[in-house]
């Protein structure tokens, strides 16, 4: 349980997803760093429950593109 954590960083950790962060035990998140991962998409939950998150560091996956809902986002300021 990681109630007040800040930042997370997991880059080059082979990740295939990120839904398993994208819950409330996260809500407290202002950074992920999930970059050179294989990601092939970003699941709806990260709206709803990284509330929090002004930066997502995603490059280097397997995105084709990011979604129009990721705009809808209050504080992301940094992609």
């Amino acid at each position: 349980h990681l109630p007040q954590l800040r930042q997370l960083h997991l880059h080059m950790n082979k990740l295939k997803n990120i839904r398993e962060i994208c819950c409330q035990e996260f809500e407290k998140l202002e950074v992920l760093d999930v970059g050179n991962n294989q990601i092939s998409e970003i699941p709806i939950a990260l709206v709803y429950f990284l509330g929090n998150l002004n930066t997502l560091c995603i490059t280097n996956n397997n995105l084709t593109g990011l979604p129009a809902w990721l705009g809808s986002h209050r504080k992301i300021q940094t992609l």
